[in-house]
């Protein structure tokens, strides 16, 4: 019990320790100066060093505990991770834009897991409900830089950034299609605060990266990108 304490504890001081960031960017961007390229390319790889690749390195413990069962097995999780990168791989090949789509799919999965399935929450929401909360917040990134993503998507996949039309029609409704995603998010929170078994104050912390996405909204993509 103390060690359950102790780990829902850190994970709080974690989660608000990334709004109070987010904030302290957000003021400096408005009222200071615009962030500078340089400070996100450093925030970027200083996230992903000390914060990202141990997180990575950490997701068949993840899987384990969220499994919540005697069957999980270290070569049956590998299998599968391995399994995933593989198909991704393949599909990019054959065409990259289907594989940029599975990337996003997979993507997202992985961000709603993160988000929804920390044992702290008590509740083990289904595959669907995760992956749409996921791709909703992969949305909401991507939308809020939407020219960024197009010069992307312009080296990956010419075939999106080449259709004009799709191009401009995703443009003007950008704004739409971000509040569209950003909505999704809020309301699988909701029902993830209902249905979980946790304290009020532990489960309220599902509703920070709805937050953070609000916040983070107008700030360059690679520092938006450094909080997730």
């Amino acid at each position: 019990m103390k060690s359950e304490i102790v780990i829902n504890d850190s994970s709080g001081i974690l989660k608000y320790s990334l709004v109070g960031g987010a904030v302290l960017l957000c003021a400096y961007q408005f009222f200071i100066s615009p962030i500078h390229q340089s400070f996100s390319i450093f925030l970027l790889a200083f996230t992903l060093l000390f914060f990202g690749l141990p997180h990575g390195a950490l997701d068949h413990r993840v899987a384990k505990v969220s499994a919540n069962n005697d069957k999980w097995s270290l070569a049956d999780f590998l299998k599968n991770y391995f399994l995933k990168i593989f198909i991704t791989c393949v599909i990019w090949l054959l065409s990259p834009s289907a594989g940029f789509i599975s990337f996003l799919l997979f993507s997202g999965y992985h961000f709603g897991e993160t988000d929804l399935c920390a044992p702290e929450f008590r509740f083990k929401p289904k595959g669907v409900i995760i992956t749409l909360y996921g791709t909703g917040i992969v949305g909401c990134l991507l939308i809020a830089h939407i020219e960024e993503l197009w010069n992307i998507l312009d080296f990956f996949s010419p075939v999106f950034a080449a259709n004009n039309t799709f191009t401009l029609a995703i443009d003007k409704a950008s704004f739409l299609l971000w509040l569209i995603c950003f909505f999704v998010v809020c309301l699988i929170s909701v029902y993830c605060f209902a249905n979980s078994r946790s304290n009020r104050s532990v489960k309220i912390r599902l509703f920070i990266p709805a937050f953070l996405l609000v916040i983070l909204y107008p700030l360059p993509p690679l520092t938006t990108f450094s909080f997730y």
